[in-house]
């Protein structure tokens, strides 16, 4: 069973001391993956209309990687000054699914719980990024040079007078970013993609708050399932 990264997003105002959960409505048919049945999430208009309450989302590659792994940001638990909402949401999300084993005690089935400033994961991110970059250009121009020489060791068996085989082509650039294959190119687009996650973060504050937030100003809160 493959494990996912549930996470929320909170933010807040410079003169402002309490965060609060970024949550919007969606109707409930627009909605690509949504419950059918009505739950605690449902919001029903006067007209009728249904929408769904959307505050979290999950996901897997690089950012449940780090919450899972990276000694920095894994297993802070939840921070102490969460907001309201957050915290009637997950405590209700507890009392719904934790596990009695019979003994009378509720087991939490989750597990790695965190959360991180925007600008600490971006920290991250340029780390990450940059050293995935290079390696990449380390194998590229690893690639090059061995081209070069291999061009060098056929002038000289040639002027030897020894027999030389057929001389490799050379690979074009778009031949080689193309490469899908290494692993240098593969933990880049990691990397990239990670990054693109981050910002799309703080992009979607902006636009649901009609406001600017700097990653100071924006956090998300985590666990592992």
């Amino acid at each position: 069973m493959s494990v996912d990264l549930t996470y929320y997003i909170e933010f807040k105002d410079k003169d402002d001391p309490e965060w609060k959960l970024l949550s919007y409505l969606i109707p409930k048919h627009k909605r690509r993956w949504h419950r059918d049945e009505d739950d605690e999430d449902t919001v029903i208009m006067d007209n009728g209309d249904r929408y769904e309450l959307a505050h979290h989302d999950s996901i897997q590659g690089t950012p449940r990687d780090l919450f899972s792994e990276n000694d920095e940001i894994s297993g802070r638990g939840f921070p102490k000054d969460i907001s309201k909402e957050l915290d009637s949401i997950l405590e209700k999300e507890y009392e719904k699914y934790a596990v009695d084993y019979g003994d009378g005690e509720k087991r939490d089935w989750r597990w790695g719980k965190s959360y991180a400033l925007l600008s600490e994961l971006y920290s991250i991110y340029k780390q990450e990024y940059n050293e995935a970059f290079e390696r990449y250009m380390k194998r590229r121009m690893d690639s090059r040079f061995d081209y070069i020489n291999g061009r060098f060791d056929r002038m000289e068996r040639l002027l030897e007078q020894k027999k030389v085989a057929k001389l490799k082509p050379f690979e074009k650039e778009e031949e080689w970013f193309d490469d899908e294959d290494s692993w240098e190119k593969e933990s880049l687009n990691d990397a990239m993609w990670f990054g693109k996650w981050l910002y799309g973060i703080n992009t979607l504050v902006d636009f649901a708050t009609g406001g600017w937030y700097s990653p100071d100003e924006i956090r998300v809160v985590c666990y592992l399932s």
